[in-house]
């Protein structure tokens, strides 16, 4: 890439391009830059920056091809409510609605009904629970139900019924979580279902073929991190350990390839070492 990044976007675009966005490099500047990786020439080419510098953002692919920016870390040292979109035909940024709180370290997912749900994050003197929808028809944000408890750094998916699971994160004054909940956007609820194994901050998570959800690594604090990984189903509402990855990682990268399996990436081990290893997770078959 043209710069080191870390706490930066990673987009898969409609036209089988990625969009990098943001980030803060080694010498600690926070980044407005953005590059696209082109697979077919294997080559990185810079676009235009973005309207804000970002770390601690979150980058979503919209139903019409845009990418929407949301949150993060600015390089005044504060957390923002500003949001941006990406147009790729266009090859331009232009400021869409902003939220109605600032949050960075949070989650986006995109919901079946092409509406974005920001959920959670910081900053953790706000007690951060809350929620709000993102609809790209009005690009306004609308407050929706808070979960059952704050997180930041959790991890966010949505399943195949259109539900999104919610799992770990970490809480000021109670720690990392175990506990999981799931956000149904035909009633705008969360509810609770069952817990992880273990605490989890910092941890990757991916939705498989068979409607099952992988989450791997965790950061257990300490200059430690975790090499376990479980699985939940969604008609249980359970959990289920799964072998543990080669190392332990947090701050790891995690997809699901065509093929089924699972991609891990990258992370930081015990010591905060930086990993440029990469495993493969093979789900297990179920007869």
């Amino acid at each position: 890439m043209s710069a080191s990044r870390c706490w930066h976007t990673e987009t898969v675009l409609e036209n089988g391009k990625v969009l990098i966005t943001g980030g803060q490099d080694q010498t600690v500047n926070y980044l407005n830059t953005a590059e696209l990786f082109d697979p077919s020439e294997r080559k990185w080419k810079r676009i235009p920056n973005m309207r804000y510098k970002r770390i601690w953002h979150t980058a979503t692919l919209l139903k019409n091809g845009k990418v929407l920016i949301v949150g993060g870390d600015n390089d005044t040292f504060s957390t923002t409510n500003g949001c941006e979109i990406y147009d790729p035909v266009k090859n331009s940024w232009s400021v869409t609605g902003s939220m109605n709180h600032t949050r960075s370290q949070h989650t986006a997912v995109l919901l079946n009904n092409g509406k974005v749900l920001a959920i959670g994050g910081s900053p953790v003197t706000e007690n951060f629970n809350n929620c709000e929808l993102y609809d790209p028809l009005t690009e306004k944000w609308t407050l929706t139900a808070s979960m059952n408890y704050p997180r930041i750094y959790q991890a966010s998916v949505v399943l195949k019924n259109g539900k999104v699971l919610v799992a770990g994160g970490w809480q000021p004054g109670y720690g990392d979580h175990k506990t999981t909940e799931l956000y149904d956007p035909s009633t705008r609820i969360w509810t609770l279902t069952g817990n992880v194994t273990h605490e989890r901050d910092e941890s990757t998570i991916s939705l498989l073929e068979d409607g099952k959800v992988l989450v791997a690594g965790a950061d257990k604090g300490s200059l430690h991190s975790s090499s376990s990984a479980e699985v939940y189903d969604p008609l249980t509402g359970n959990w289920t350990a799964v072998d543990n990855m080669n190392y332990s990682r947090a701050g790891h990268t995690q997809n699901t390839l065509k093929n089924g399996k699972v991609l891990v990436t990258g992370g930081y081990g015990n010591g905060y070492d930086f990993y440029s290893s990469a495993e493969l997770y093979t789900p297990q078959k179920v007869h």
